[in-house]
């Protein structure tokens, strides 16, 4: 039998926060066609 205990973080995240030059050239995000605000990949690379 399955159960599920839910929880809310009483927790806020700051919106539209800008990432380091140095994160996007570490982490490239590839958004995705349909909704790309909400659909998207953080795709690492490989040294």
């Amino acid at each position: 039998m399955l159960s599920i205990y839910p929880q809310i973080l009483a927790r806020t995240h700051q919106l539209k926060r800008q990432a380091s030059e140095r994160f996007l050239e570490s982490f490239p995000i590839r958004f995705e066609a349909l909704l790309p605000d909400w659909n998207y990949t953080v795709v690492p690379t490989t040294y």
